[in-house]
């Protein structure tokens, strides 16, 4: 764990996350020395709005792309493992019970129970 990494999970108390994009290509990436595209190391912090869509789900990650172009693994937390399905919508969530620099994300709209009564 470095300090970028440290920053970067303290910055999403705002509801973003601090992302780098490269000054050549544009290109956005998380938690990067280099650009994945053209391995430039000019690269500017910048905000993301912390929202994407979940691609995959296992039972303790998750792998979300974001709307910036790229993928991170993250906690989904605040539904039932159930009703965590791939192309539900997250958003970068702030909680006490994260490790440090662990991205935990919850489910944009509300979980619907998946009983039927």
């Amino acid at each position: 764990m470095n300090d970028r990494t440290l920053d970067a999970h303290d910055e999403s108390v705002d509801g973003g996350l601090l992302v780098q994009r490269c000054r050549w290509c544009g290109n956005t990436a998380f938690q990067r020395l280099l650009c994945p595209t053209c391995a430039s190391t000019e690269l500017d912090e910048v905000r993301s709005d912390g929202t994407g869509v979940i691609v995959r789900s296992m039972r303790d990650a998750s792998l979300v792309d974001l709307s910036e172009g790229f993928s991170v693994r993250g906690r989904i937390v605040g539904a039932l493992p159930m009703q965590v399905r791939s192309g539900a919508r997250v958003r970068v969530a702030r909680t006490e019970r994260a490790d440090a620099g662990e991205l935990v994300f919850e489910l944009c709209e509300p979980p619907v129970s998946p009983y039927t009564w």
